[in-house]
């Protein structure tokens, strides 16, 4: 009988390369919170683990044992990704079928690229979540556990150094970028995981410190904002504390994508600003297979970028579908209030840049696939 799998057992995934993302397989991250084996939450088919890409999910598990309703994972089991569970609980052995017995619980085909895309999904909602929190008062709630930093938590990620300057923020600017912290669920010992978010624009006075931004880095110059952000990369990746991403929103998007270059990090951007070539080149460790590039469909920057010569959001683009519906309002009412066709597609355009239209298109997107899974009778 093979070992039970827990949170922080490891996974190994194949190298993918070349490939959009390399999978490259770290510690099982999530389990059955209720069920302890060995000081650790017991592992179950759907649970996530840890890649370098997208995280990966259990798919394989016992056919006699159920942990909060799904069944258990055990070394061996594999995952979606190609990956096997390679270590597990050595005192703690979970039945296998035997002669005759039922075979192992797998998951079929379509359920397992469902939970795939579940999970990568429920990242990126939880992302832009803290990347909307970026432009919010800081008593807003936070998703998942998160907690704004404190000046400690900045001092470990070098954003304060030794004379108190503090690089999450630019005196006499809007630059604004929020550190967010919770327990890493891969370390026992009471370490921390690290979300860096930096806020888009929030003035387009044309004499803005916003502006100089969107402009100046459009053509290729140097500023202020995204020389920040680049430090703000090198010195997370200096001094890493322990596991960090990094988010953003239109302009926010295009620094973290840079601050992810700089630092070798993985990042979700949403409807970001593009990185001229003059900023790629002063990015170290840039890899634009860590970056995940969301836009809605026929969103204004992204439909700006495609028609004209402004440098492209960063990463690998995903597109994600127009809302049905936003909170306070039907997308087809306010569409049809002007009814001049092309006025009515720009401002459809501009809309759908906004905040509140990806998080409705992210929690659409979640409610499909559950939708999908439940006519495909996925666990």
């Amino acid at each position: 009988m093979p070992p039970a799998a827990r949170i922080t057992d490891m996974h190994t995934c194949p190298l993918v390369s070349p490939g959009p993302v390399p999978h490259v397989g770290g510690p099982v991250i999530t389990g059955e919170p209720t069920v302890i084996v060995a000081g650790m939450p017991q592992a179950r088919i759907s649970d996530k683990c840890t890649c370098a890409g997208p995280p990966d999910v259990i798919v394989k598990g016992s056919p006699t044992v159920i942990v909060g309703g799904m069944p258990a994972a055990r070394m061996g089991d594999m995952t979606a990704h190609g990956g096997v569970i390679v270590t597990g609980a050595p005192n703690v052995l979970i039945g296998e079928a035997g002669a005759g017995g039922a075979p192992p619980v797998v998951l079929s085909p379509i359920c397992q690229q469902l939970a795939g895309a579940l999970t990568e999904a429920e990242q990126a909602k939880e992302d832009m979540e803290l990347a909307n929190a970026a432009y919010e008062a800081e008593d807003i709630d936070l998703p998942g556990g998160w907690e704004r930093a404190s000046d400690d938590d900045l001092r470990e990620l070098g954003l304060i150094d030794s004379s108190g300057n503090n690089l999450t923020r630019i005196e006499g600017t809007d630059f604004r970028a929020d550190v967010f912290v919770r327990p890493d669920p891969n370390n026992v010992s009471g370490g921390k995981e690290y979300t860096i978010a930096f806020r888009g624009t929030t003035s387009f006075a044309p004499w803005s410190s916003d502006t100089e931004a969107n402009v100046g880095q459009s053509l290729g110059r140097d500023t202020a904002y995204y020389s920040q952000a680049i430090e703000i990369g090198e010195r997370a990746a200096l001094m890493s504390p322990g596991p960090t991403r990094i988010v953003g929103h239109s302009l926010g998007g295009g620094m973290a994508s840079a601050a992810a270059g700089a630092g070798g990090f993985e990042a979700n951007t949403f409807n970001a600003a593009g990185l001229h070539n003059n900023t790629i080149a002063q990015l170290e460790r840039n890899d634009e297979a860590q970056v995940n590039a969301y836009f809605i469909e026929g969103e204004a920057l992204s439909a700006l970028q495609d028609s004209t010569g402004l440098p492209a959001a960063a990463g690998e683009r995903r597109v994600l579908p127009q809302p049905r519906s936003m909170p306070g309002e039907e997308v087809e009412g306010w569409f049809l209030r002007d009814t001049r066709e092309n006025a009515a597609a720009a401002r459809q355009s501009a809309r759908m840049h906004e905040r509140v239209a990806l998080l409705a298109s992210l929690d659409q997107v979640i409610g499909d696939i559950r939708d999908e899974q439940k006519a495909n009778d996925c666990p």
